[in-house]
C-alpha cells in the first residue's frame, strides 16, 4: 500500500523527497517492492539512485543482488589449500551407514580478493557509482579531484558488492571458520567489512553472532588504538541488534573488559590489580555497547527475546554484570572514566533493572575510590546519585502500579 501512495505524486516531487519516500519502504521490504525499486535505479537525482541501491541490497534474491553475485563471485574466491580438509569423527558411537563428518579447518581456507576496477567494462556504467554511493554517502562526478584514492574506491566498492551477496553464497565452511580465514588474509578486512554489511541487511544472526565475536576478541585482545576502537562501536552496535537481547546479553558478558595484571614497576602489584582492575576506557566502551543492545522501546512496540517483550530493560543477571564493572578498579583512564560516565549514568539508570537489589547495590558505589581530583570525586557521587535515584523512582512506580509487591517478575522500563 506505501508503494502505491508514493508512485502516485512521484514524478512531481523534488529529488530530496523522493529519497525520503523510498526510505520508508525499508519497514516490510519485500520482492513486491523490486519493480519500483528498479526504475530509481535510474533516477534523474543520485540520492533517489543510492537510496534505491541500499534497499535492492537488502533483497538478496533481487536481481540487483543476483548481479552483484555474479560480479562478486570472481573477486572474492575461498578454497581450500592442499590437504585442507580434516577428517574427524564424532566422539560417539557411529552407525555403520553413517560417513564421518568433514570440517574445514579454517587456518587451511585459501582466500583470493581481486579489486574491481571502477571503469569495468563488462559491467553496468551506473554499478561502480553506486556501489561508491553505497560506500562514501556520495555520489563521485566525473573530474572529481578530492575524496578517497582510487584503491581505497575499488576496496570500497568490493566491501558493497560482498555485502550485497546473499549469506549462503558462502557454503564453504561455517560463519566462524570463514571469518577467521579472512581475520588471516592481509586484505581480509574488505571481506570481513563485506559480510558485516550482508548480514546487517539480511539480518542474519549466525553471521552477525561470529563477527561480534570476533570483533569482540580483537576490541579486547589486540589493543587497537583509540581511533580504530571508536570506530568498530558503531558497527559492533549494530550488529548487536541483529540478535535477540538475551544473547545480546550472554556475548556481553562474556566479553567483559579483562582485567590487568601485569606489573610496571618492581613495586609490589597493588591490591587494586589483584581483584581485577580494569582499564577505565575499556569499561567506558564496554557499557557503551550495553545500553546499544538495549534500545529504550516504551511505550512503542516492545522487543522480544523468545520469552516474552522487555521494554528496554537489562535482565536482573545483566543488570548484575553492569553493576560488577561499575564496581570495578581502574587501573588506566581514570578520567576517561569519569568523564564518559557523566553521559552515562541515565542511560544506564534507565536500563538498570527496577529491582530494590539494583537499588541496593547502587548505594555502595558512593564509598567505592575512584582515582581523581577533589573535583571528579564529586563529579562521580553525582553520576552515582543520577543512577540510584533513576532506578529508585522506577522502583516505586512499579510497586505502585503492582499494589506493593517489592521487585516485578517481569522488569519493564518506566519513564
Amino acid at each position: 500500500a506505501a508503494r502505491e501512495l508514493i508512485a502516485v505524486d512521484w514524478s512531481a516531487e523534488s529529488g530530496r523527497m523522493r529519497s525520503l519516500l523510498l526510505t520508508t519502504l525499508a519497514t516490510g521490504l519485500s520482492l513486491a517492492d523490486e519493480a519500483f525499486l528498479e526504475t530509481a535505479l535510474v533516477d534523474r537525482n543520485a540520492t533517489v539512485r543510492t537510496t534505491a541501491a541500499h534497499l535492492l541490497a537488502c533483497l538478496p534474491d533481487s536481481a540487483w543482488c543476483q548481479q552483484m553475485t555474479e560480479w562478486g563471485r570472481s573477486l572474492l574466491t575461498i578454497q581450500p589449500k592442499a590437504a585442507s580438509t580434516v577428517q574427524a569423527t564424532v566422539q560417539a558411537t557411529v552407525q555403520a551407514d553413517v560417513e564421518p563428518k568433514v570440517h574445514p579447518n579454517p587456518d587451511s581456507l585459501s582466500l583470493q580478493i581481486t579489486l574491481p576496477p571502477l571503469d569495468d567494462p563488462t559491467q553496468p556504467e551506473s554499478f561502480p557509482s553506486l556501489l561508491l554511493g553505497l560506500s562514501l554517502g556520495l555520489s563521485p562526478t566525473a573530474g572529481q579531484d578530492s575524496g578517497p584514492s582510487p584503491l581505497r574506491q575499488q576496496q570500497e566498492a568490493l566491501a558493497q558488492i560482498i555485502g550485497c551477496m546473499p549469506l549462503n553464497h558462502w557454503h564453504q565452511g561455517s560463519p566462524t571458520d570463514l571469518i577467521r580465514a579472512a581475520a588471516n588474509h592481509p586484505q581480509g578486512a574488505i571481506a570481513l567489512g563485506g559480510w558485516q554489511l550482508a548480514a546487517l541487511r539480511q539480518q542474519n544472526q549466525a553471521w552477525a553472532d561470529a563477527l561480534l565475536q570476533q570483533q569482540l576478541t580483537v576490541l579486547h585482545s589486540d589493543h587497537p588504538s583509540p581511533q580504530t576502537a571508536e570506530a568498530m562501536m558503531s558497527g559492533l552496535a549494530d550488529l548487536l541488534l541483529v540478535l535477540p537481547l538475551r544473547r545480546r546479553e550472554a556475548l556481553l558478558t562474556a566479553y567483559v573488559p579483562p582485567s590487568i595484571h601485569h606489573q610496571t614497576s618492581l613495586l609490589p602489584t597493588a591490591p587494586s590489580l589483584e581483584n581485577g582492575a580494569a582499564d577505565g576506557a575499556a569499561i567506558a566502551q564496554w557499557l557503551q555497547l550495553a545500553i546499544a543492545s538495549c534500545p529504550r522501546q516504551w511505550p512503542g512496540t516492545p522487543q522480544t527475546d523468545g520469552t516474552g517483550p522487555v521494554w528496554g530493560t537489562w535482565s536482573q543477571a545483566f543488570s548484575d554484570t553492569v553493576l560488577a564493572q561499575l564496581r570495578r578498579d581502574l587501573a588506566h583512564n581514570p578520567s576517561v572514566y569519569l568523564r564518559e560516565m557523566q553521559t552515562l549514568a541515565r542511560p544506564i539508570g534507565l536500563r538498570l533493572a527496577p529491582m530494590a537489589h539494583s537499588v541496593q547495590a547502587l548505594s555502595p558505589l558512593k564509598e567505592h575510590p575512584v582515582p581523581g581530583s577533589p573535583y571528579q570525586q564529586r563529579q562521580w557521587l553525582q553520576t552515582v546519585d543520577i543512577m540510584h535515584d533513576l532506578v529508585n523512582r522506577r522502583l516505586a512506580i512499579w510497586q505502585e502500579l503492582a499494589g506493593g509487591q517489592d521487585s516485578p517478575s517481569h522488569p519493564i522500563s518506566l519513564p
